[in-house]
């Protein structure tokens, strides 16, 4: 938000410690979505948000107040996505198999999670456009949205056969 945006370090500080409050609230609305909508179309709804969260990094450089958009969606949405995940993993594994297919879900996810910080780093160092950037945010989410809702049936399936 400093380097392309021109916000002052302080207010960027400022506007980036919201996305741990908002990482609490958002998850606790997302219950209440999935009870409404269901636990796929609640989690698709949220990567949706979190992609036009992270994507309107690419205006930045025209409006830098758009930081405090990017902050608080990357706490709440991406926090969403991890609780959710969660929620998602407990209706498509069987019990028996349950706690093992999350930790190596969980362990995937942190495993790649290791490279993101890097990506970013030398993205910023090489000047690469905000314009790019969010599309490299916002695409993974976009694909993960409809991975999402094909998944649907399946978890339908598989609560009918776990219960």
């Amino acid at each position: 938000m400093n380097t392309y945006g021109g916000v002052d370090l302080k207010q960027a500080a400022f506007m980036t410690s919201l996305s741990g409050p908002a990482g609490v609230l958002w998850p606790i609305a997302l219950i209440w979505l999935m009870n409404r909508l269901g636990a796929a179309r609640a989690m698709a709804l949220n990567y949706i948000f979190a992609a036009c969260a992270l994507g309107s990094f690419a205006l930045i450089t025209i409006y830098p107040g758009v930081g405090w958009l990017i902050a608080c969606g990357y706490g709440a949405f991406l926090g969403g996505a991890t609780s959710g995940f969660y929620t998602l993993c407990t209706m498509a594994y069987p019990t028996t198999l349950r706690a093992t297919g999350m930790s190596w879900a969980v362990g995937a996810g942190r495993v790649f999670s290791l490279f993101v910080p890097v990506l970013g780093g030398l993205a910023i160092a090489s000047a690469v456009k905000p314009q790019v950037i969010a599309i490299a945010l916002a695409t993974p989410l976009l694909i993960v949205m409809v991975a999402t809702l094909f998944l649907r049936p399946l978890l339908e399936k598989a609560q009918k056969f776990n219960t």
